[in-house]
């Protein structure tokens, strides 16, 4: 704790002798949040991590930017290195660090795609920029949310609380994006008929996703974490703005979750859900059209969004990756060296199309071997919560919650899109994973035998 106390004092100091020597009031304003960011991550982690967990939803769209842009700042990324900071802090601390089941197959994730930045930078050079760097500043942010949520929200109490944090977080970028469709700000994408709401995301898809998420953890938090005048509002916020995103992912990632998590003890709630969706699906024709899409001649809308135009994608990129079988290509080179491209990309570097399937990406990226390493992470991270939510223990509905999200993350990885890159996603859902596994040791730990789930 000195050495933190000496750290924090240095640090406002040099804080305070920038301020003086600079005149921008908004370059002033951003060091004094920095300071207390810093502060926070130093002598309350968690309390940092809380406010990642809050706050990086609403910075979604800057974390496109790249990593040492001169274009725009990436405030983004800037709270991921604090939260890495804030995990050194834990780790040099005198507790006992906590080692969640995925610490080590994490560990080797990040090896794997270390190697295959390296391989970017050597076959791409000046082309690829600073994009595998900043892949790995994400999935170090990803990895250190993981182990920071199972060592500081160990407690029952607190590992809820985290819960309500990651589901009210959606109720901010949900208003923004109802926001933009009262006003009438969000443009008609190219090959559409009506607008499709972005909130304080860089597009409707992982804008949907986050919101569905969202919702299914207000689901489980009906059972003692927060009031109900509470939850029932971000929930219905949430959900409208999920409808208004248009995209089938989101849906598909509600409606699964929700009979998952409702089927065993409240089954009228469910056949309610359904009605609601038959209804609106019959009521509303532009939800219809994208729940059952008619034949137009469009081709860049209707052929994009198509499962077609996915295998004839998907067709390509393994293709590519079939000439670099056992390492790939190198971190984040799928879009140069997609043989399809937008027109508007067509020629240019990394102008190609992105792969919408994670298994797809990580063969043309990092090969057979990156696949592996992350197939060992993934089978981890479900089989400890399979095992968990089937014990009988306080947060047992909680654990089901976040053991669904996995599953039904991994059927959208495999069919559909590639949820992995989808940043605020996979840093709330490994919150909640760290959480519960973090609880359930301590409970473990306060309990004599194995649970029943473990046995």
């Amino acid at each position: 704790m000195p050495y933190q106390i000496a750290t924090a004092v240095a640090l406002s100091a040099i804080g305070g002798l920038v301020l003086v020597a600079v005149g921008d009031w908004r370059l002033m304003l951003a060091l004094m949040a920095a300071g207390v960011l810093v502060g926070l991550g130093m002598m309350r982690p968690a309390l940092l991590v809380s406010v990642f967990v809050l706050v990086r939803p609403i910075l979604d769209t800057f974390s496109a930017s790249e990593l040492g842009g001169v274009s725009s700042a990436n405030p983004a990324g800037a709270l991921g290195l604090l939260l890495l900071g804030a995990l050194a802090v834990v780790l040099a601390g005198d507790r006992t660090f906590f080692r969640p089941s995925a610490m080590w197959p994490f560990v080797a994730v990040l090896a794997v795609s270390t190697t295959a930045a390296a391989h970017s930078l050597l076959s791409l050079g000046a082309t690829i920029g600073v994009k595998p760097a900043g892949e790995l500043l994400r999935l170090s942010v990803l990895v250190g949310i993981y182990l920071l949520a199972a060592n500081l929200f160990r407690e029952p109490q607190a590992a809820r609380r985290l819960f309500v944090l990651v589901g009210l977080s959606g109720v901010v970028p949900a208003a923004y994006g109802i926001y933009e469709w009262a006003a009438g700000t969000v443009e008609v994408l190219p090959g559409y008929e009506y607008s499709r709401i972005t909130g304080t995301f860089s597009g409707p898809l992982p804008f949907s996703a986050y919101l569905a998420v969202c919702a299914l953890v207000l689901i489980s938090a009906r059972d003692g974490a927060m009031r109900a005048w509470v939850r029932l509002p971000a929930l219905a916020l949430i959900l409208t703005a999920l409808v208004r995103t248009y995209s089938r992912e989101g849906w598909v990632i509600f409606v699964i979750g929700a009979i998952a998590l409702l089927w065993g003890r409240h089954k009228a709630q469910v056949v309610a859900i359904a009605v609601v969706v038959a209804v609106v699906v019959a009521a509303v024709p532009t939800i219809q059209a994208r729940v059952f899409p008619a034949e137009t001649g469009s081709s860049a809308g209707e052929g994009f969004q198509s499962y077609t135009w996915r295998i004839d994608n998907w067709e390509g990129l393994l293709a590519k990756a079939s000439e670099q079988p056992l390492f790939g290509w190198g971190l984040k080179t799928t879009t140069y060296v997609n043989p399809r491209a937008p027109v508007r990309g067509a020629g240019v570097p990394g102008g190609g199309y992105d792969a919408h399937n994670t298994a797809v990406r990580l063969l043309v990226e990092g090969g057979v071997v990156l696949l592996a390493v992350y197939a060992i992470l993934v089978v981890v991270i479900i089989g400890r919560l399979r095992r968990i939510q089937r014990s009988r223990w306080e947060l047992q509905p909680f654990a089901r919650t976040a053991y669904w999200l996995w599953v039904i993350l991994l059927v959208i990885a495999l069919t559909t899109d590639d949820p992995l890159e989808q940043s605020a996603t996979m840093f709330a859902v490994l919150a909640l994973t760290g959480g519960v596994e973090g609880a359930y040791g301590r409970w473990l730990e306060t309990r004599e035998g194995p649970a029943e789930g473990d046995r």
